[in-house]
């Protein structure tokens, strides 16, 4: 995977247009919550390998759905919007993740132990879509990556995924 601060910055164009185009992408979207102080949420968000050019575009239209899902966005994302996003969320919260390369069958295990504690849960509560009993990944996993934020010492984690078929964005 081909994801980093560098990258980022140098294909600033690049990440423009993911951006410009992000509510024009076919993103499947879960985000459930156990209604109890200090449990996680549970974010996944996956999208068909075949919408995007490669992983960045995939990467930058899965983080600023969380984000738009995050603050509720109310209006359309045009040239005017989408320079603010990449200058406040991109250039400036960005710069203050890290980017490291996770063992994939770990991240695998990860995400579906996640899930499978989402899914024994009574109490669930959800946002957007739902886990099946059955829920798995599509194709093995190629590559993961995790983000993350060095001001926060609360432990939870984004992890960027690809495999054969999708790209996925999972925050627990």
């Amino acid at each position: 995977m081909n994801i980093s601060q560098i990258v980022i910055k140098e294909r600033k164009r690049k990440v423009r247009e993911a951006i410009l185009d992000m509510k024009q992408k076919e993103v499947h979207r879960i985000r459930a919550r156990i209604p109890i102080e200090y449990t996680s949420e549970f974010y996944l968000y996956r999208v068909s390998q075949k919408q995007f050019h490669d992983e960045l575009d995939a990467y930058i239209t899965l983080w600023v759905q969380m984000l738009d899902d995050d603050e509720e966005w109310t209006y359309r994302i045009d040239e005017e919007v989408t320079n603010g996003i990449y200058t406040y969320w991109i250039q400036n919260k960005m710069k203050d993740y890290t980017f490291q390369r996770l063992d994939v069958k770990e991240v695998k295990e990860y995400i579906l132990g996640g899930t499978a504690v989402m899914i024994r849960s009574e109490n669930i509560e959800y946002e957007y879509g739902r886990l099946s009993p059955s829920f798995r990944l599509n194709g093995p996993l190629i590559s993961s990556l995790e983000l993350r934020y060095v001001k926060s010492y609360a432990g939870y984690r984004e992890i960027f995924f690809e495999s054969e078929q999708e790209y996925g964005l999972f925050v627990e």
